[in-house]
């Protein structure tokens, strides 16, 4: 959350959860709205999460500008392939900047 925060210039990124479903990550104002997913697992994360995530978002009908996968263990070659703007993929090197404030 500490990441996302700083990247955008915001405070508040939560999780979000009702009887339905689940995220882990979710932020919404006026200017900027995204959900994202968080995986600690020792292998690289598939396109699966990545439609499970739009499937969610669609559900709850929020208009997005990003979706957001952070892995552990980085992406499945699957990811190359997509060319999404609106996908921001984050792994465990990302977190670095945090360290050097």
């Amino acid at each position: 959350r500490e990441l996302l925060e700083k990247k955008f210039n915001i405070n508040g990124v939560q999780s979000y959860w009702d009887k339905n479903l689940e995220l882990d990550l979710y932020y919404r104002d006026e200017n900027l709205c995204f959900v994202g997913e968080v995986k600690f697992k020792n292998k690289k994360i598939c396109k699966n999460i990545l439609n499970l995530l739009k499937s969610k978002a669609k559900s709850l009908n929020l208009a997005l500008n990003y979706y957001i996968i952070i892995s552990k263990n980085g992406f499945s070659k699957e990811f190359d392939k997509i060319c999404e703007q609106n996908l921001l993929l984050l792994d465990l090197n990302d977190f670095k900047i945090l360290l050097e404030e």
